[in-house]
């Protein structure tokens, strides 16, 4: 996950999956140091780029997402009329 929002880089680390952070021009880095400090995650770098920070996690472990797919909903989202070729699975 590469993302400039607390909220993804949050997520990512709720599910663990490898994130990586960019620096975003809006945002001050407070809020993510403190996230950081307070998970006890230390020397996390803050990228400046999309490319520095794909760079940065293409050697990261895959995450096994086997659980959470296992644990959809799927019958939840599909439409009674659909077809096995319109199933978004």
């Amino acid at each position: 996950m590469v993302a400039s929002s607390l909220h993804g880089l949050v997520i990512a680390d709720a599910l663990g999956v490898p994130s990586a952070w960019v620096a975003s021009a809006s945002e001050p880095r407070f809020k993510y140091l403190d996230y950081y400090e307070g998970t006890n995650q230390h020397g996390i770098v803050r990228h400046s780029s999309l490319d520095e920070a794909l760079e940065a996690l293409s050697n990261a472990p895959r995450p096994r997402t086997d659980g959470v797919i296992a644990a959809f909903p799927i019958d939840l989202w599909e439409l009674p009329h659909a077809t096995s070729a319109h199933k978004a699975y």
